[in-house]
């Protein structure tokens, strides 16, 4: 894993850290759980805290013990490619350090929510994002945690006064935001809404600003039309049994 790599999960982590449940399993791994979210690999992901760090058949044992016992599929984060067929998400992380933009964005049609626009904003995340209902309601829980921080904010773009994409930033530390949630309903998408969102919300954050993403039309030609910099992919692989038993790369 590069530094730059290690230090966008890492502010990942400080953010998530108020978003889901976490356990410090050794000096060397976090567990990162969200009950009753099986359908969201990432919030259930073990992290390593080493930029090079490889799992011991004891830290397998123990974390899906650990997720079993919760009723969750927990996932550990990978980032050599030799995992990419084992993992049921791949995701690519970019950085921006200036907030150069395109010249065209419709900063017009992007607002910050309000708390009237709250619940809107998060059924088109729960749609796009295929969330189921006890998925959705924790989702709206914990963002209800950061709605109205100075340091947070929700952004929606509209057309004809229809809500119809949605995307949040978080500024995990002093020097350095990270966004979430960009969602564009279906009937919208093809439009240019993400490459204006995204860079109506850049125009609002100072410092860096991370991303993540595996939709693959995202990373290969919004994000670096935005100038975004590719950090890195990571591979989410699940912790359940039939996958270590059959495939012998966790095998000692």
């Amino acid at each position: 894993m590069s530094d730059n790599l290690a230090a966008a999960i890492r502010e990942e982590q400080n953010i998530f850290k108020v978003f889901s449940s976490f356990l410090e399993y050794s000096k060397e791994l976090s567990l990162f759980y969200s009950p009753d979210t099986t359908d969201v690999p990432h919030w259930n992901l073990v992290y390593p805290k080493l930029t090079s760090y490889t799992y011991s058949q004891a830290d397998i044992a123990f974390c899906k013990k650990f997720y079993q016992e919760k009723n969750l599929i927990g996932h550990l984060l990978q980032t050599d490619k030799a995992y990419k067929n084992l993992a049921n998400e791949v995701s690519e992380y970019f950085a921006i350090d200036s907030t150069q933009l395109i010249s065209n964005s419709k900063s017009d049609s992007c607002k910050i929510i309000s708390d009237r626009d709250f619940p809107l904003f998060v059924k088109i995340v729960a749609q796009v994002f295929n969330f189921n209902a006890q998925t959705e309601q924790f989702f709206e829980k914990k963002m209800r945690l950061f709605l109205g921080k100075k340091d947070t904010k929700f952004f929606v773009f509209t057309l004809e006064d229809k809500i119809c994409g949605t995307l949040s930033s978080f500024r995990s530390s002093k020097d350095t935001n990270f966004l979430f949630n960009m969602a564009i309903l279906p009937e919208y998408e093809n439009l240019g809404l993400g490459t204006n969102l995204i860079g109506c919300a850049l125009k609002a954050l100072k410092g860096r600003t991370y991303i993540y993403s595996h939709n693959l039309k995202m990373r290969n030609y919004i994000l670096p039309k935005l100038g975004f910099q590719s950090l890195g992919e990571i591979f989410l692989v699940p912790l359940n049994a039939k996958d270590f038993a059959q495939n012998s790369i966790y095998r000692n």
